[in-house]
C-alpha cells in the first residue's frame, strides 16, 4: 500500500507530539530521568533514525540522517510552514459533541 501526506493549498493544521508526566504519576522522578535522557540531541537523533519521527530538537539535527531531514512529511519546508496553523482551543461543550459524533462514526450507533 502507498500511501501519500500533503498539506492542501487552503492551509492545514499545525500538529505537534510532546513527553508528558501525569498528575498523580507514581514516579515522577523516574519520569524527568527519562524525559532527561530523550532530550539529549544523540539520544532522540537515534529514535527518529530508527522509527522515522521527526523531532524539534535543534541540536540533534547534525545527527539525523540527512534522507530524514530532507523529508518535508517530517520537516516541513518554509513554504509549507507558511500554509500551518494552530487551531483554537474549543470549550467543554463543543470536545463533548465532537466525542459523542466521533462515538457514533466509530459504533455505527
Amino acid at each position: 500500500m502507498n500511501l501519500a501526506f500533503t498539506v492542501p493549498k487552503e492551509g492545514a493544521n499545525l500538529t505537534f507530539s510532546s513527553f508528558l508526566i501525569p498528575v498523580g504519576a507514581p514516579h515522577p522522578e523516574a519520569a524527568y530521568r527519562f524525559l532527561n535522557l530523550m532530550l539529549r540531541p544523540e539520544v532522540i537523533a537515534e529514535v527518529t533514525n530508527q522509527i522515522y519521527y521527526g523531532n524539534d530538537n535543534l541540536a540533534a539535527r547534525p545527527l539525523v540522517n540527512p534522507r530524514i531531514l530532507a523529508d518535508p512529511t517530517l520537516y516541513p519546508t518554509p513554504a509549507i510552514e507558511a500554509r500551518l496553523y494552530q487551531s483554537a482551543e474549543i470549550d467543554a461543550a463543543t470536545e463533548r459533541l465532537l466525542t459523542r459524533t466521533w462515538t457514533h462514526i466509530k459504533t455505527g450507533d
